[in-house]
């Protein structure tokens, strides 16, 4: 690979599948098995924010463009299957675990679409951004205005909000928890209730992060914000304490954890096992398999 992708990410629904984005808005599909890519092609992918989901296995490859205020979805082999024009441009997509992609945009509700038809199955009145827990029941929605709350979809209400908020850069579910990242980490369990705080190192934020089913701890990537510092991956155990951390050899763009935690994608086209910091495989540019 030649330079860095702009965004990389793992669809919710396997290990196998990474999806990447570049510059010029090309996308590329690719599988463990061959580790080179089965498709590549063009979109109307644009920089900036969290634009690229992924759902399904194989995936559908959701993208969202800021110009033209589109969002769009394609097929493994790039064939559009469904675009639509939005009133605001959109700035975070989610993939969710039931095959739904959630927008939050620059202005006005999140909506949550389908990812097979691109129709708005919900709408989210309030919210900037909202991120699903593995099996699609809970959501943790975050308003643009200082709070985030656990959003139940069968009811359609909140079970609970936390008012005191700055700006929430990353979410992931445990079983019978959240983990959020703004500026520490705070877990709540699913009725609200905060379980503990954690204070990532002076100069970092919490980039990325992960319950590891296999470690039974927390995986979170450090970004500093020194230009001469590498980023770092933490683990920290079911309360909170931290019970490791590795320097990851540089600084990405992006990173991306698999379903369950024990892959971490980054944006240099790495996948490495998170225990150990093996790269299993790279994402080089090439033929398509």
């Amino acid at each position: 690979m030649t330079s860095e992708y702009r965004e990389v990410t793992f669809s919710p629904h396997s290990n196998e599948w990474v999806t990447t984005a570049a510059s010029d808005g090309t996308l590329s599909v690719w599988h463990a098995g061959t580790k080179r890519p089965l498709a590549r092609f063009q979109s109307i992918w644009s920089p900036g924010g969290y634009r690229l989901a992924a759902v399904g296995e194989p995936p559908l490859v959701v993208v969202a463009s800021w110009e033209s205020r589109a969002i769009a979805g394609y097929s493994p082999q790039g064939e559009v299957v469904w675009q639509r024009k939005e009133r605001e441009p959109a700035q975070w997509l989610t993939a969710l675990q039931e095959r739904g992609i959630a927008v939050g945009y620059k202005r006005g509700p999140a909506q949550i679409l389908s990812s097979q038809t691109g129709e708005t199955t919900a709408s989210l009145r309030g919210v900037a951004s909202a991120h699903g827990s593995s099996d699609g029941d809970d959501l943790l929605c975050a308003g643009p205005t200082g709070w985030y709350g656990g959003y139940d979809r069968a009811s359609g209400s909140y079970r609970w909000r936390y008012r005191d908020s700055t700006e929430v850069m990353a979410v992931a579910f445990a079983p019978g928890r959240v983990l959020v990242s703004e500026k520490q980490l705070r877990c709540h369990d699913l009725g609200g209730r905060v379980e503990w705080e954690w204070a990532p190192p002076a100069g970092s934020l919490v980039a990325a992060l992960s319950w590891s089913d296999r470690l039974s701890a927390w995986a979170c990537v450090l970004y500093f914000y020194e230009e001469n510092r590498n980023d770092a991956l933490a683990f920290l155990s079911e309360d909170g304490a931290q019970v490791d951390s590795r320097d990851q050899g540089r600084r990405a763009r992006r990173y991306s954890f698999s379903p369950d935690g024990s892959l971490l994608a980054n944006s240099f086209g790495e996948v490495q096992r998170i225990t150990s910091g093996e790269v299993l495989w790279r994402l080089e540019d090439g033929d398509i398999a």
